[in-house]
């Protein structure tokens, strides 16, 4: 039995150290980085949205904005520092590239560590026209608008201002030898009567190498 143990060490000590020479110990694995990072934001029909909300749900206890600049007097008036019902905006970036679209919606949550459970209230899509390099400084209109077209409003050169970004470009580089590929990296910023929206954006993915399982001893 001593000696079939042995050998069966054996073997698997062999079987070890091949594995950590051969091809197949690492393999490679994608990530997508794309991230917007929404230093200020606001738009009507979130203000709207977030109001009917609170009367609804009666909560008019205090509330912290996080990111969300408030354009009606009412909820400026109302808000408070909070620990609990914070009221943020989060940002996604849509897969097409002309236009540049990005998607914001304002959550309300009513438990700040638990992200996932906020209430999403409304929605807009901020789109960039004739954004093709990394700092998008030849964009020529951006379009904001909500999901059915019925509030669309135009914004041409001068109406907004796309800026060099005031955050470092993230990647999570979760492995080995990651290749970090940068498509679009900028600040966007819009201030009009209807809206407000400042916003670092950026796009790209990383090829990182993961270590095989059965070479996790290597």
């Amino acid at each position: 039995m001593k000696l079939f143990c042995c050998v069966l060490l054996c073997f698997w000590a062999a079987y070890s150290l091949e594995g950590c020479g051969s091809q197949y110990d690492y393999y490679t694995v994608k990530n997508n980085i794309d991230r917007v990072v929404v230093k200020s934001a606001s738009w009507k029909s979130a203000d709207s949205a977030l109001l009917e909300f609170i009367k609804k749900e009666n909560l008019y206890d205090a509330y912290y904005f996080r990111n969300y600049t408030p354009l009606s007097s009412e909820l400026k008036t109302k808000s408070e520092d909070s620990l609990s019902n914070v009221v943020l905006v989060s940002g996604t970036l849509n897969k097409s590239n002309e236009p540049f679209s990005i998607s914001l919606s304002i959550v309300f949550d009513g438990n700040p560590n638990d992200y996932y459970n906020g209430r999403t209230l409304n929605s807009i899509l901020v789109e960039i026209y004739g954004c093709r390099d990394f700092n998008c400084k030849n964009a020529q209109k951006v379009i904001v608008r909500n999901d059915d077209y019925s509030d669309v409003k135009l914004l041409n050169k001068g109406e907004f201002e796309i800026l060099d970004p005031s955050t470092s470009f993230y990647s999570r580089e979760d492995g080995y030898d990651c290749d970090v590929t940068k498509q679009y990296h900028f600040r966007l910023k819009i201030e009009k009567k209807e809206f407000l929206f400042d916003m670092d954006v950026q796009k790209g993915d990383e090829e990182c190498q993961q270590r095989d399982i059965k070479c996790i001893f290597c």
